[in-house]
């Protein structure tokens, strides 16, 4: 027996004569086609698709009015009872297949927790040496220069006084300018470190310690910014250790921060009075100011530094 096709259909449709829709789903029936339920797509709502009945060695009703599949199982058709569902025999427990671990401790309220241990931007192992190379200042007091004194001998010229070779010395103190800015807010207990560092090296007599807010020529002072002052510059000779960020971090937008003007000004006014300075800044090299980098020596406030970059950079 061969297969019915869609002009099987037409041809009895034609030969029939059949008009109305009863007529021709009629013929549709006896030809072995039927509607499809589908689920509507846009623009297909008008389209009807034929469903192939199965062949009958595959499929066939028996008297009850039932659909007997190969499988020797029976599908209720339209007008049939509803189809059997089917139950389980046994309930398997499903087994898990880890093993529970301990159980944690619930976590402790914030009160009782203690706060994490400070670590200095400073290695410890190297930040004394550190602060005494940078408040120092050398002096041509140490030992005679030879080498220096046969050149002289060796130009004609008259050795009027033995040439003595550069040394580090502490005599003359050092002034610490702490920066209180909001973009040294994060380092505040590393400006305290150094401070102490200092105050523990020259003693409360040669150093001194004085704060400031984003440029010192706005007013310092050793205590609060209601007691500041003017800014006054050390005797001649006294190096100058400035704990600042020079504007870098911080707000960018901040009407309080300080201009490159401000600090060109300042380091006039140490060069005036024959003052060393030099900048610890908690910011790599790359964000530095170029402007103030050859107005004022800079060392990268960080625990990779030693007192071989401290020298490199001071001289």
């Amino acid at each position: 027996m061969r297969d019915i096709w869609w002009a099987d259909l037409l041809r009895a449709v034609t030969g029939t004569g059949a008009r109305s829709d009863t007529e021709l789903a009629a013929v549709a029936r006896l030809l072995g086609f039927g509607p499809v339920r589908r689920e509507e797509t846009p623009g297909t709502s008008d389209i009807v698709l034929p469903e192939v009945q199965p062949a009958a060695e595959e499929s066939a009703l028996d008297p009850a009015g039932r659909l007997v599949t190969p499988l020797g199982r029976d599908v209720a058709t339209r007008d049939g009872p509803p189809v059997a569902v089917l139950e389980p025999i046994t309930a398997e427990p499903i087994e898990a297949t880890l093993r529970p671990g301990p159980v944690l401790p619930p976590p402790s309220s914030g009160a009782n927790r203690s706060p994490l241990p400070h670590q200095s931007l400073l290695a410890p192992r190297s930040a004394p040496a550190i602060v005494q190379f940078l408040v120092s200042r050398e002096v041509a007091d140490g030992p005679p220069d030879v080498t220096a004194a046969v050149g002289l001998i060796a130009a004609g010229r008259p050795l009027s006084a033995v040439p003595c070779e550069p040394r580090p010395t502490l005599r003359f103190g050092a002034q610490v300018l702490i920066d209180l800015g909001e973009g040294m807010r994060p380092f505040r207990r590393d400006q305290s470190d150094i401070r102490d560092a200092v105050l523990a090296l020259l003693g409360e007599g040669a150093a001194d310690v004085l704060n400031f807010a984003d440029a010192p020529l706005r007013g310092a002072g050793p205590g609060r910014r209601s007691t500041w002052n003017d800014y006054a510059p050390p005797e001649s000779g006294r190096p100058v250790l400035l704990l600042t960020d020079f504007g870098i971090g911080g707000d960018p937008a901040s009407v309080r921060r300080a201009e490159q003007g401000e600090w060109l000004a300042f380091f006039d006014l140490l060069r005036r009075h024959r003052c060393g300075s030099v900048a610890l800044v908690p910011y790599p090299p790359a964000r530095w100011p170029a402007a103030l980098r050859a107005r004022c020596a800079m060392l990268a406030w960080d625990r990779k530094v030693t007192v071989s970059h401290a020298r490199a950079a001071v001289r």
